[in-house]
């Protein structure tokens, strides 16, 4: 085991921003020892999964590394959900690599390009027949520069991991929900809202779902209230959401009710939906819980509010034996879920 020591630095590149995190492990207790968020001067372009070019991310790891006390040179990473391809496939073959080869080929047919082109992990769960794997896929070229970003940092990029995945770990370490049972992961970011139906610490089901990003609540904020989004972000934050059966006469308020309500409307309508399909593929399957991450996750009552709305338990997240000291921190820990996941392999493969 290690003790009295970092963990590496986990690195969750978004479309909007980069989130940079590593956690320290002292006598039982696991602290934020240094993040960072570095807003990107223009976000990744989303025109599909495979469409979209590799952004390089070199000027945000410089920034980071220059701001923030990170220590050594291993990095853990994560690319944007938008850039990426997750699905369920069977696969031909007795062993792993003819597991691995089978999923790869059936890849390339899908969408049309060359095996190495792609490069893709694979997980079973419980749920799942014996040959089924979920899949999540990346353009070989994004992988390419991810490397070379972190290479040109002076880092090595020891695993390039999925979104899925770095938030189902995350979840694990939350002290509000019970990690045993079925949970529902909402991470609302910036760019793209991501439903995410973890099962024993495992994701089983993964929904994007492109039109509910953070951002574009912030847009509609600014356009209603005639302000730019960086004064529209600054309107979100203060205000939040009322608390549960609170009526407020404030029209700032009222506004932003009803733009909240409109946009959780798909939301909701996508959830119900996942949830009835895997309750007939499942009865056993109940969902009573979830975790909000991301852009979304800094609302002031929002876990309340939105359990209410999908009839669960929400709660934002937070780390497990986090220090008091770094609640008050100017950057809401929400934000640094994946990161932090990442951040914390080395005590997972050490355990």
């Amino acid at each position: 085991m290690i003790f009295g020591s970092k963990g590496w630095i986990g690195v969750d590149i978004g479309t909007h921003c980069i989130k940079y995190a590593q956690v320290e492990r002292h006598k039982g207790q696991l602290k934020l020892a240094a993040a960072a968020v570095v807003e990107r001067d223009v976000p990744i372009d989303k025109s599909g999964w495979l469409r979209t070019p590799p952004v390089s991310s070199a000027r945000e790891f410089k920034i980071a590394l220059q701001s923030a006390k990170f220590s050594g040179k291993v990095a853990a990473c994560v690319t944007p959900i938008s850039v990426c391809d997750t699905r369920t496939l069977n696969a031909e073959g007795e062993s792993l690599a003819e597991q691995q080869e089978s999923i790869g080929q059936q890849l390339a047919v899908i969408h049309g390009v060359a095996a190495e082109k792609l490069n893709f992990d694979i997980w079973k769960t419980s749920e799942q027949p014996q040959n089924q794997f979920h899949v999540i896929s990346l353009a070989d070229r994004w992988t390419r520069q991810v490397i070379e970003d972190q290479r040109n940092a002076k880092l090595k990029c020891k695993v390039l991991d999925g979104v899925p995945l770095a938030l189902a770990r995350a979840a694990a370490m939350s002290p509000d929900v019970d990690a045993t049972q079925p949970l529902v992961v909402f991470d609302w970011g910036s760019s793209t809202a991501t439903l995410c139906f973890v099962v024993n610490s495992q994701p089983i089901y993964v929904r994007s779902l492109a039109d509910c990003g953070f951002a574009n609540l912030e847009n509609r904020v600014a356009q209603a209230l005639g302000m730019d989004v960086v004064s529209a972000r600054k309107v979100i934050t203060r205000n939040g959401v009322p608390r549960q059966g609170n009526h407020s006469s404030d029209e700032v308020q009222q506004l932003l009710d009803e733009i909240l309500s409109s946009q959780v409307i798909e939301l909701e309508d996508e959830l119900l939906k996942t949830i009835a399909y895997l309750k007939n593929k499942n009865s056993r399957l109940q969902f009573h819980q979830g975790l909000i991450f991301g852009a979304g996750a800094r609302l002031k009552n929002v876990g309340p509010w939105l359990g209410a709305r999908l009839r669960l338990q929400m709660h934002t997240w937070k780390m497990s034996e986090l220090a008091s000291e770094q609640n008050d921190s100017s950057t809401p820990i929400e934000l640094f879920g994946p990161a932090v996941a990442l951040s914390s392999l080395p005590w997972e493969a050490a355990a």
